[in-house]
């Protein structure tokens, strides 16, 4: 090959990895946008269940959102990650198309005999979870139908991240939520359905939005079932089964021990501050819809490195900035999105703030992990936290009350991000330039927020500037390195990839 040709193979390896880059940024602008409109939505949600629920009523619709988190992995089986993978896998449009309509298949009939077992068991499961509750067993039931519905939606939703339809996906969510919210406005302004209200709610949207979308992918991917995809798919998706239970009892574990060794009224009350610190959380979904795509693309490719770096940084800094904020506004917030008698769950807010910027770290960091296929780590790192979490809830809870299960909740996601961080660094050494910096100041700002009583006003302006100007200094400095154009060219490129 002459020094021409290989000119020449490198500008399009160059070009190929900016055009990935800027579909990066243009889908993480949608999905932003989406969970802008999503979170604010969101906000009006939260204040309708706390006008309308009690704070024992709040703490109970916390335990049944639990249980439909276990309800989701077991029907889920890991196939939103697998579509994800083998659909990128394979070139061909068949083999694409094969592995969409054998995962419908797989789906619709795992959640039909899910459904049946959920209503024969939904008596006990009633009675275990939430006690003597009038109407358990149809609140269960009503559980158990809306997981189905999103199960099947959140594979679908996949081949929308992997396919790049992140405006179409965006206005699919946002409809979503603004359904959700007009109807519990409904059922619970209007009829004063309580807690049942809120679940019927959520089960009427998530069967709007299959209706919208599952006829067109049944359509277009309609073909063969194939038994080997299959196999391969569940030897992909089903060891993220106990990684994502474990995921899930690390995130709400918290509020069914809180409720054995507290009251009802203090589930609630530490429902909301979570709920409140996840606003960050929320955040996080934009950009990691299309981190992993931008990532698997990328990977192979070693013109690509520093820009997955420098995308990673990004990443933390958006979150760190508002995690930042929304620590320092926390007893603001919380007044803003509830009544007086919810004002105390601002105590827990900057600590769990802090657990979820070591989730983004974990996020970020995790990648090599499945890029590789080494999904055995999944479980290994995430039931390892998830024990540690309920060790820690089980101690510190009897002795510092919510308090100590958002403390709980911060150790147990570093536990986890640093395994993470171990084992993807023996797999794939990939250069975090400033990351690191960025996360350490934020984490050591934001815990000292959590001892402070309260700051003025204008002392928590200056920090977030201080914070701002310090964050744009890390990106301009990375770009430099990772970009042979300016930073001014940069912002351009990716402007352009909107269009």
């Amino acid at each position: 090959m002459s020094g021409q040709d290989l000119i020449t193979t490198d500008s399009r390896k160059k070009a190929g990895g900016d055009k990935l880059l800027e579909l990066f940024v243009k889908d993480s602008l949608w999905y932003g946008l989406s969970t802008f409109f999503v979170n604010i939505l969101t906000l009006f949600l939260i204040k309708l269940h706390t006008a309308y629920l009690d704070s024992g009523e709040y703490g109970l619709l916390a335990l049944i959102e639990m249980a439909k988190g276990f309800f989701f992995i077991l029907c889920e089986c890991g196939f939103s990650a697998s579509v994800l993978r083998y659909y990128e896998k394979y070139d061909s449009g068949q083999d694409k198309r094969r592995v969409v309509f054998t995962a419908i298949v797989f789906l619709a009939v795992t959640g039909a005999a899910f459904l049946l077992v959920s209503i024969a068991t939904a008596e006990p499961l009633a009675t275990s979870l939430l006690g003597a509750v009038d109407d358990g067993r149809s609140l269960i039931i009503i559980a158990a139908a809306t997981v189905v519905f999103s199960v099947f939606n959140s594979v679908l939703f996949s081949l929308m991240r992997i396919r790049s339809q992140s405006r179409r996906l965006a206005a699919i969510l946002t409809l979503k939520t603004f359904s959700m919210l007009v109807l519990n406005a409904v059922l619970l302004a209007h009829f004063d359905m309580a807690i049942a209200g809120v679940l019927l709610a959520s089960l009427m949207a998530e069967t709007l939005v299959c209706v919208i979308i599952a006829p067109g992918a049944i359509v277009e991917n309609y073909g063969s079932f194939d038994s080997g995809m299959l196999k391969d798919m569940l030897g992909y998706g089903v060891p993220l089964v106990p990684h994502s239970m474990s995921k899930v009892a690390l995130s709400m574990a918290d509020r069914f021990i809180l409720a054995l060794f507290l009251t009802m009224p203090a589930v609630g009350l530490y429902s909301l501050g979570y709920k409140v610190a996840s606003i960050v959380l929320s955040l996080m979904g934009p950009v990691q819809k299309a981190w992993a795509p931008f990532v698997f693309r990328a990977a192979g490719d070693r013109q690509m490195a520093g820009r997955i770096g420098f995308t990673a940084l990004c990443y933390m800094l958006l979150i760190c900035t508002v995690g930042l904020g929304l620590s320092l506004f926390a007893r603001e917030v919380t007044l803003l999105l509830s009544s007086g008698a919810y004002i105390d769950a601002y105590r827990i807010v900057p600590v769990v703030v802090a657990g979820f910027l070591w989730l983004a770290l974990y996020n970020i960091v995790s990648w090599e992990m499945g890029y590789t296929e080494k999904t055995s780590y999944f479980p290994l790192i995430t039931g390892v936290s998830a024990v540690v979490n309920v060790l820690l809830n089980m101690a510190l809870i009897p002795i510092y009350g919510i308090a100590g299960a958002a403390w709980a909740t911060l150790l147990a996601y570093a536990v986890s991000a640093l395994m993470a961080y171990r084992i993807s660094r023996s797999l794939i050494a990939t250069r975090y330039r400033g990351l690191y910096t960025a996360f350490s100041v934020v984490m050591v700002t934001v815990l000292g927020v959590s001892f402070i009583e309260e700051l003025d006003i204008s002392v928590k302006v200056l920090m977030m500037a201080l914070w701002l100007a310090f964050s744009f200094r890390l990106i301009a400095s990375a770009a430099e390195e990772v970009f042979s154009s300016p930073l001014g060219l940069l912002v351009k490129r990716f402007l352009g990839g909107l269009a």
